[in-house]
């Protein structure tokens, strides 16, 4: 498996080389990511990853998911992406 990193776009600037030269680049915040769930094709029919990151408040989701953030990262609920390999 392939290993990368969840982020979210935080912004762009530019980076000059010793030529002089400007290079537009894309800053990208990467905080602690962790997996809640993991998806199986005996169970679920497909295999994916169920990753969270950063934070978010717990009235933005229904008790179901709270319940699951709780059980799964031991806490607040966080942003979170699904990856399906």
């Amino acid at each position: 498996m392939a290993i990368g990193l969840v982020g979210r776009k935080a912004g762009m600037t530019r980076v000059f080389t010793d030529a002089g030269e400007t290079v537009p680049v894309t800053v990208i915040e990467v905080l602690p990511n962790r997996v809640t769930q993991v998806k199986t094709p005996d169970k679920d029919g497909y295999r994916a990853v169920q990753v969270t990151y950063g934070t978010r408040r717990p009235q933005l989701y229904s008790k179901a998911l709270n319940g699951h953030y709780a059980h799964a990262s031991g806490g607040a609920p966080k942003s979170r992406v699904v990856l399906e390999l």
